[in-house]
């Protein structure tokens, strides 16, 4: 027994080959937790009543970061995931900083191959780091008001799946969910959101959110088969800003979305004639690999 998770995680070997399991009491841990590569296949699991929900989630991981105090996005967050080969299961991860011009992540998914299944990340800037490789979210709640899911893949392409779950943004004002760093026209970086349910906010942000704007040049993603609450503008995406507005090459691409926020003019982004596919995303050998879980897709 171990008395914060870092502890549990340090005394894993990072070389060992054979299957490493890491099960989590319930209760908040107040503290950062890095979890370093290593050889194993990782699998974490948030101890609570058997489900596929996050809604009933009795493990919490709280830390208080943000960019004021640190130099980069990653040491801001409370998760910093660096192992690939890893699925977790039913935790929830927050990054309590008050909202502020600085980034404060929840979540640092550094690597591919990773997989988050019933969890939740609550941040309000940059909640979700998709950084590079192949990574999955599936019956989650993701939640934040400006670029709360973002992805860089600027050396290692990267393409993440958020899939059936309930994206949510807090209180406030204008505010954008999605920013992918896509760098070049020959990048396969893509976020995905697929299936979601997206809403949340209050008075103060109905009209004034968008699915997303381009960090990168060339940002790549797509929403489609999801429900849009009235906080959606009429326009979906937005410029990075006025006087770097990226939008030139941009691929912003929206399927079979529905509810209020599914109408309007999408001036910057466009239609699809087809649905994306999950072996689009993450490759048609998706099913066998090791931070996929096929129940949850």
């Amino acid at each position: 027994m171990f008395k914060t998770i870092q502890a549990a995680v340090n005394n894993l070997s990072t070389t060992a080959p054979e299957t490493q399991i890491l099960m989590i009491a319930p209760g908040k841990y107040i503290e950062q937790v890095t979890i370093p590569d290593r050889q194993a296949q990782l699998t974490i699991y948030g101890l609570k009543n058997p489900s596929t929900s996050y809604a009933d989630n009795q493990v919490t991981i709280s830390f208080n970061k943000n960019r004021a105090t640190e130099t980069n996005n990653y040491d801001t967050a409370t998760l910093r995931m660096k192992a690939s080969k890893v699925k977790m299961y039913n935790v929830n991860v927050e990054n309590t900083s008050a909202p502020s011009t600085h980034q404060a992540l929840a979540v640092a998914a550094f690597v591919g191959m990773q997989g988050y299944y019933g969890c939740q990340f609550s941040a309000y800037q940059d909640t979700v780091w998709t950084n590079e490789g192949h990574q999955v979210y599936a019956k989650c709640m993701i939640s934040g008001q400006v670029d709360f899911i973002f992805g860089e893949a600027i050396f290692v392409e990267g393409r993440a799946l958020v899939t059936k779950s309930d994206v949510r943004v807090v209180p406030g004002h204008l505010g954008f969910i999605t920013a992918s760093g896509r760098a070049s026209s020959t990048s396969q970086a893509w976020l995905v959101l697929d299936q979601c349910n997206i809403g949340g906010g209050d008075a103060n942000t109905t009209g004034k959110i968008f699915l997303g704007r381009p960090w990168g040049d060339f940002a790549k993603t797509t929403v489609q088969n999801s429900v849009l609450s009235n906080i959606i503008n009429p326009d979906g995406w937005a410029p990075w800003s006025p006087t770097m507005p990226h939008t030139a090459n941009a691929t912003f691409v929206e399927f079979g979305n529905t509810g209020p926020g599914a109408a309007g003019n999408r001036t910057i982004g466009k239609h699809a004639g087809s649905v994306v596919t999950i072996a689009d995303v993450l490759g048609t050998d998706y099913m066998t690999m090791p931070y996929v879980d096929a129940k949850f897709l």
